[in-house]
């Protein structure tokens, strides 16, 4: 997949575009929403990777091992838009 490719290679835009097409064709797919959010936040949009965290923790309800690391990336969101309060609560205010 382009999409986990393109960022070893520094291209995060063109990651991008493949992480949301693929997301589109494999909404419920919980690996997707972590690579999409990531990728948001590289790329300092950190309101889309809160949405996209969002997406994350609906698709591994119940998995409380992936629980944990969504709820971190969606905490390291909040603190790029400067919530530090509900990034706290997240875990990831340092």
């Amino acid at each position: 997949m382009l999409g986990l490719c393109y960022p070893c290679l520094g291209r995060y835009e063109d990651a991008l575009g493949c992480l949301e097409k693929y997301g589109t064709l494999r909404p419920n797919d919980r690996e997707g929403y972590k690579n999409l959010a990531s990728t948001y936040l590289v790329l300092n949009q950190p309101a889309k990777a809160e949405e996209a965290c969002k997406n994350w923790i609906q698709a591994v309800a119940g998995d409380t091992s992936s629980l944990f690391y969504a709820y971190r990336m969606l905490g390291d969101s909040y603190l790029a838009q400067g919530r530090r309060a509900e990034a706290e609560i997240c875990g990831s205010a340092r």
